[in-house]
């Protein structure tokens, strides 16, 4: 009998994040300046590591809070616009604490 293999992100399958790469990818955003990361719930998941939803939910808090960082910092005169990534209007450093992030938890 043959063996089916899949991708279980290409199926809809909720992945699983490892505790350890959870915390380091807190550890990442936590460095960049990220105040929300404390705020966080738990480390702990469910035993078996971390739903992919925490992830994405960790991924987006940040997101929200370096865009909302930054935009302040334009708005008081303490950054240029000009240093702001116009796309993800966010500062080059915290655009890629958020990819370093994103790739430790292994989302896209």
């Amino acid at each position: 009998m043959a063996r089916l293999s899949f991708d279980c992100a290409e199926v809809g399958l909720a992945m699983t994040i490892k505790s350890g790469d959870f915390v380091a990818a807190k550890k990442i955003l936590a460095r960049a300046g990220s105040r929300a990361v404390q705020d966080w719930h738990s480390d702990q998941g469910t035993g078996r590591g971390h739903p992919d939803s925490d992830g994405q939910d960790l991924i987006n808090r940040c997101t929200r809070e370096f865009q909302q960082t930054d935009l302040k910092l334009v708005q008081d005169g303490s950054l240029s616009k000009a240093d702001l990534d116009g796309h993800f209007a966010m500062t080059m450093a915290h655009y890629e604490a958020i990819v370093a992030a994103k790739k430790k938890l292994g989302l896209r």
